[in-house]
């Protein structure tokens, strides 16, 4: 099993309307959902438009994925990239909300400006169908305070956020 699962059925639970989420945001249940935006190689490529590029086949994955009728409205499209502050930003946009001021909101956000580049086709592939983007990575300062002092530095209920089983996780880190 994967040690990045933990917490992770909760950051899409709280974004899409499951058990703990706001009101404000229940909705239906997703009968798809699909996870973008884990560029683990730095090789993930934006190309000028009608050239091709990652963007473009994952735009037209999602499209053969999503064709079947029952999933119309059903889709949510996670990315790995945006920290979960960005959830409002990235629910706007899918609303209606204007292109610039949603790149804008992101970089203020601290999200790569590269990375939001290259994923404008997903973005707007997820508008026009108004498929929920949901945002999964964990925030900029949350990471750093890991990386310099492990995971028992963080704030535990920050921690909560992320690691829905603490004693799962714990059990699962250990070495037999």
């Amino acid at each position: 099993m994967n040690k990045a699962v933990f917490g992770t059925i909760n950051a899409v639970n709280n974004a899409v309307g499951g058990e703990g989420a706001d009101l404000v945001k229940k909705g239906e249940n997703y009968q798809s959902f699909i996870f973008l935006g884990a560029n683990f190689d730095d090789t993930f490529t934006a190309a000028a438009a009608g050239e091709g590029g990652d963007a473009q086949l994952a735009v037209g994955l999602l499209e053969d994925v999503c064709k079947p009728k029952e999933r119309i409205g059903n889709t949510a499209i996670g990315l790995a990239f945006c920290p979960q502050s960005c959830q409002e930003l990235l629910d706007q946009y899918v609303n209606g909300g204007s292109e610039s001021a949603f790149l804008e909101g992101l970089k203020g956000r601290g999200v790569d400006e590269q990375l939001t580049s290259a994923h404008l086709p997903i973005f707007r592939f997820a508008q026009k169908k108004r498929f929920p983007l949901l945002a999964l990575a964990p925030e900029a300062q949350d990471l750093e305070t890991v990386r310099k002092g492990g995971l028992q530095t963080l704030d535990p209920e920050r921690r909560e956020t992320y690691v829905a089983d603490a004693q799962g996780f714990i059990a699962l880190t250990q070495d037999p």
